[in-house]
């Protein structure tokens, strides 16, 4: 019986190394980062936000994001509040590669003249595709949201 449970403790053993070396195929084939990687971007990420001189206690945030396909690190920081020379709402997002500190998208918002806010449009606007350098200029929060999912691949559109 000993001879058997030994037997059966080996097959184990090469039945994992087998599913760890298929799982590191097929995360490489799907362009799934490392979570080396991943936690790496995110350390940066976090450097860049306060390099930057963000403030989470002032309503700034921040998320990094690992490209597998492009193997490039993104970071988005979101800065809201009130602008502290005309002391009206403001927001203002980036998404930057978090190591080249390279812009690829950018938003900007003030409303100046306290009109309803969905009537006020941001003065900034914009998004590069990081894989084709395709630039595209929108018009609304929400369409910011839709390009940034689409160039950085955040989410499904």
């Amino acid at each position: 019986m000993a001879g058997f449970t030994v037997w059966q403790g080996y097959a184990i053993r090469e039945q994992r190394q087998q599913i760890q070396a298929l799982t590191a195929k097929l995360d490489s084939a799907l362009n799934v980062p490392s979570l080396d990687l991943q936690e790496k971007c995110a350390k940066q990420a976090s450097e860049e936000f306060n390099l930057e001189g963000g403030n989470q206690k002032e309503g700034g945030s921040f998320l990094s994001h690992y490209d597998g396909k492009l193997k490039k690190c993104f970071v988005e920081t979101l800065d809201a509040g009130v602008d502290k020379i005309f002391h009206k709402p403001e927001v203002n997002r980036l998404v930057t590669d978090a190591f080249e500190g390279r812009i690829y998208a950018q938003y900007s918002w003030m409303n100046l003249k306290d009109e309803k806010y969905w009537d006020v449009a941001p003065s900034i606007c914009k998004v590069t595709f990081p894989a084709s350098g395709e630039q595209r200029t929108c018009h609304s929060s929400k369409e910011f949201d839709s390009l940034v999912k689409q160039a950085f691949g955040t989410g499904e559109e």
